[in-house]
């Protein structure tokens, strides 16, 4: 496949084994490409190893994509998080005295923790918790 310029070189993958590019090909305009030096494709292979030799500039740095964020845990990795985090006294106290009583009916019974839940994200507000704080809880979590 002939292609006429290669462009936004980073590299895809912690390993350095292949390389995310913008390739503009002929007939088919610009798009997002991914070259290995061990794809089947021959230009794919020939693009690795132009980029690799500087023929169309430098080659950012991988970036890792955040972590998942996961929809929902059990009660018992939710329960763990917290103890590790320091925060299942205060949750626990929270959810005690919490003045809405369903939510405490859904804290010791629910089977579930789902991310987006509104009892959990009222509880979140009132413990002074950022998205971002409750997201890696989350992380936390699921590896329990």
């Amino acid at each position: 496949m002939n292609y006429s310029s290669v462009s936004s070189l980073a590299w895809a993958d912690e390993s350095r084994s292949r390389l995310d590019a913008v390739v503009t090909f002929e007939g088919l305009g610009e798009l997002p490409f991914t070259a290995s030096a061990t794809d089947i494709e021959e230009h794919s292979r020939e693009i690795f190893a132009k980029a690799i030799a500087g023929n169309f500039g430098p080659i950012a740095e991988y970036i890792a994509p955040p972590p998942l964020v996961p929809r929902g845990v059990s009660p018992a990795q939710a329960k763990i998080a917290l103890h590790e985090a320091g925060l299942l006294d205060q949750v626990e106290a929270l959810v005690t005295d919490y003045p809405y009583r369903p939510v405490s009916i859904w804290w010791v019974s629910a089977l579930a923790f789902e991310r987006g839940h509104p009892y959990l994200n009222a509880l979140g507000l009132e413990l002074g918790l950022s998205d971002e704080q409750i997201d890696a809880l989350f992380i936390a979590a699921s590896k329990r």
